[in-house]
């Protein structure tokens, strides 16, 4: 309907803009507003700014997103027009895999790796490690991604893995169905997971820090490091395994808490603000309210980590003594451009590049290795909660602070 209604004003604007003898750029003005707001915002902030051609007026009745899409420099890979209102979603990252027990080889389970606190799927009762098997009277397949994403409140059939005693084997264990409301428009917690882990290796601090580009984020991270400090922790664990942020403020300003405090008001990275690398704009490590360089750091990557984690994770390895900072997992999406998020005044955002980001050194940014390559999931036959100090990847970390490495039968 939409496109409908929008492909009836062009015509009728066109018939107007051939009218003879009056000024109606007031009308075109009106009709063709969210296109000007797009290529007023790109020629302010796009990285290729440049490269963008004067528009035909016919142009700008394009729908936005078309229009967006063709002011982009044919190479940009990662900007993008979205809806300013939250997709819907179920409120769960899941895996689709073939059976792990190997019982039906050919069969495909849906693995429930992440819930999202407050969403249908957790009000539901679904739970990381459940393994889907059904969505209503359907088997799971290879092609369930969509129908486990979004949509009508369905039901599924659920199963867990637990161990025979009597048989001394792994074997699949029906669980009771899970009715699953309607997708609803969710935002991702910031924060959904801080605590604090008592082993054999003393106290280690855990954070799953999922964003950072609002400023409560920060402050909650902050409030948490005060806390783990006060309880005596001596280790830290930042989790950015799902981790998406954009903001390189406030990528700065955590690293400012975990580098060395002499480090205050040395570069974090630069900005070249064009393409050919000749504007640069230095972002500096700010003063910190609160320093925890003295505690050992151990930050997880997967390959959903995105974005200005890699600038946070490349400062630290250019401030930390390396034997104080370790990486474990697996090594994170990275990209040497930056992008930023504009609300437009209508009922779009546009997330153009405006960057090309370079570290203290100048390099150009690129995601590090892991020091400790590791599966999120590893044995899939134990998943725990996350920040349960038996969950996969804690449990290895534990092992690390304790023995300077990896188990050898991993």
């Amino acid at each position: 309907m939409k496109r409908f209604i929008r492909t009836f004003i062009v015509i009728i604007a066109s018939i107007a803009m051939c009218s003879c003898g009056e000024d109606r750029s007031s009308e075109f003005n009106e009709l063709t507003k969210e296109n000007q707001w797009i290529y007023n915002k790109m020629k302010e902030v796009y990285l290729w700014a440049d490269s963008i051609k004067d528009i035909k007026q016919q142009t700008y009745f394009s729908e936005p997103s078309k229009f967006f899409s063709g002011l982009l420099y044919p190479s940009d890979k990662i900007s993008f027009f979205a809806d300013s209102v939250n997709k819907t979603t179920y409120g769960f990252d899941f895996s689709l895999m073939r059976d792990p027990l190997g019982i039906e080889p050919t069969k495909v389970y849906a693995l429930v790796e992440y819930v999202e606190p407050a969403s249908p799927a957790a009000d539901a009762g679904l739970k990381r490690g459940m393994w889907i098997s059904a969505i209503d009277t359907t088997e799971v397949n290879m092609g369930a991604n969509s129908a486990l994403t979004s949509g009508p409140a369905i039901t599924l059939g659920i199963k867990t893995i637990t161990y025979d005693d009597d048989n001394e084997q792994y074997i699949w264990e029906e669980y009771p169905i899970i009715c699953l409301p309607a997708a609803t428009e969710i935002k991702k917690s910031p924060l959904p997971i801080v605590n604090t882990i008592n082993d054999i290796s003393g106290k280690t601090g855990y954070i799953m820090c999922n964003n950072f580009d609002d400023e409560q984020s920060v402050a909650d991270i902050h409030n948490a490091l005060t806390k783990f400090s006060d309880e005596g922790v001596s280790n830290i664990v930042f989790d950015l395994r799902y981790n998406n942020s954009y903001s390189i403020t406030n990528a700065a300003a955590l690293a400012a808490v975990f580098a060395p405090s002499d480090k205050c008001n040395s570069v974090f990275c630069s900005l070249y603000k064009d393409a050919t690398l000749t504007t640069k704009q230095d972002i500096l490590l700010p003063q910190a309210a609160i320093n925890v360089s003295d505690k050992q750091l151990y930050i997880i990557t997967t390959e959903k980590t995105t974005g200005t984690a890699n600038a946070l994770i490349k400062a630290l390895y250019n401030t930390r003594e390396t034997s104080t900072f370790k990486v474990v997992g697996k090594m994170a999406t990275g990209s040497e451009f930056a992008t930023e998020n504009f609300e437009s005044p209508y009922w779009f955002k546009i997330t153009p590049a405006t960057a090309i980001i370079a570290d203290a050194n100048g390099e150009l940014l690129s995601p590090t290795a892991p020091n400790y390559k590791l599966e999120e999931i590893g044995d899939y036959k134990h998943i725990y909660p996350f920040g349960n100090k038996q969950e996969h990847m804690l449990y290895n970390i534990s092992y690390i602070i304790a023995n300077g490495t990896l188990p050898a039968d991993l």
